[in-house]
């Protein structure tokens, strides 16, 4: 009971550095704390649409990459996810250094950047949207996952079903399929030249309060309204960004990390 309670102080302790850290870079960026009280946008223009090409460089300077055109728009949720992928790909000598490099750099991306949802980055990394006490069931359990995974990418439930107990990851097989959905899309927007903004992607705030909400919904219909919010999220989301989505609610990243890494 005594190590549950320490282990409940650190991350008390760790949320409130966080917090002195947001409002001490929030002074000295002269930015308004914090913004998203206000208004949470689904997605926004930025100036990039992926920072892979960092991985291959290897250069982790947060103070170097542009990624807002203005200062209304929330932090997005590509660069969690391909850092996340990029820390999953990591094994072999000295793995674990390599991956604390990578999620460092993420935290640092977001103080320099978006400093105001730093604690909102925290939260969903260690698979919570809240402190300990306050912290809600969102109530997803496998099978409304299983049957928003079918949604979302128009397939059978009971074929996500075989193929999740050979794979053992929902959050891979929505990746997949999602993958697979993407290249038709692709191939009809260039047959047809339509425009698209490449550089619009989701915001963490928007997927973020999404996911706070399931836990507020109650009643009879419970289930098909939480449902119809994961569909919502996972189609409106790219497939690396709904794999790890996905695996949040799952209760595992399956990157190979603990909640000790983030701490």
């Amino acid at each position: 009971m005594n190590c549950f309670k320490d282990e409940l102080n650190k991350n008390d302790y760790i949320i409130d550095k966080l917090k002195n850290k947001i409002q001490l870079n929030c002074e000295i960026n002269k930015r308004s704390y914090p913004i998203f009280l206000f208004f949470i946008p689904k997605t926004g223009i930025y100036s990039i649409n992926s920072i892979k090409h960092l991985f291959i460089k290897n250069d982790f300077k947060p103070n170097k990459l542009k990624l807002f055109e203005d200062e209304i728009t929330s932090f997005p949720m590509f660069p969690i996810a391909e850092i996340f992928e990029e820390v999953s790909n990591k094994s072999g000598f000295n793995s674990q250094e390599a991956k604390r490099i990578l999620l460092t750099f993420l935290f640092e991306l977001v103080l320099e950047q978006r400093p105001e949802e730093l604690v909102w980055i925290y939260y969903f990394c260690v698979l919570r949207t809240d402190v300990h006490w306050q912290q809600i069931n969102n109530g997803i359990g496998e099978e409304i996952l299983l049957k928003a995974v079918a949604n979302a990418t128009g397939r059978n439930t009971s074929s996500i079903r075989n193929e999740y107990k050979e794979k053992g990851c929902l959050g891979l097989i929505l990746q997949d399929s999602k993958s697979q959905q993407n290249t038709l899309v692709s191939f009809i927007v260039k047959s047809n030249n339509i425009q698209e903004n490449k550089n619009e992607a989701i915001t963490l705030g928007w997927i973020f309060e999404n996911i706070k909400q399931l836990g507020q919904i109650t009643g009879d219909k419970s289930q098909n309204i939480k449902e119809s919010i994961l569909v919502k999220i996972f189609r409106s989301c790219s497939a690396i960004e709904s794999k790890y989505i996905c695996n949040f609610f799952s209760g595992n990243f399956k990157i190979g990390v603990g909640e000790r890494i983030f701490q």
